[in-house]
């Protein structure tokens, strides 16, 4: 680096194909770097689905409360539904 203070921009390619660039990094430091590891989905639902008297509308109970981050990072959930003759529906519930 030289006389260089900052390095403009450090890139870092880990194994997995993750690919992290920082700016602005100050020279005469140490980084540590660990490569984030990817969420665990559980999408759970209710174990059968509950059909209306009419025979076509079902609900079910949707839970990501079993997913998990192996880096402590916040996960977000996204439910969206199949598509049918009746509108979409979303639901996006966030878990700290």
């Amino acid at each position: 680096m030289g006389d260089a203070t900052v390095a403009e921009l450090v890139r870092v390619e880990w194994p997995s194909g993750i690919v992290r660039e920082y700016q602005n990094v100050d020279a005469n430091q140490i980084l540590t770097l660990v490569e984030n590891h990817a969420p665990v989905a559980d999408a759970s639902a209710t174990p059968t689905l509950v059909i209306s008297p009419n025979g076509v509308d079902a609900t079910a109970t949707l839970d990501g409360s079993r997913s998990l981050d192996p880096d402590g990072d916040p996960l977000e959930y996204l439910w969206l539904s199949t598509p049918s003759s009746q509108p979409q529906l979303f639901w996006v519930a966030e878990w700290w």
